[in-house]
């Protein structure tokens, strides 16, 4: 029987898939989470300097 996507994985899995990806740095994801959004939702522009 399939899980529901409202189940969350078993911790067991949880643990295994954070030890997977331990090397990823938080710059490295916020990079990768700024292109996703780029790609759906396109560039953000930029604001004008004041100066």
């Amino acid at each position: 029987m399939a899980r529901s996507s409202s189940q969350v994985a078993p911790a067991s899995s949880f643990s295994r898939m954070r030890a997977r990806y331990m090397h990823v740095t938080g710059p490295m994801l916020k990079n990768v989470a700024k292109q996703i959004g780029d790609a759906l939702w396109g560039a953000a522009e930029e604001a004008p300097d004041p100066n």
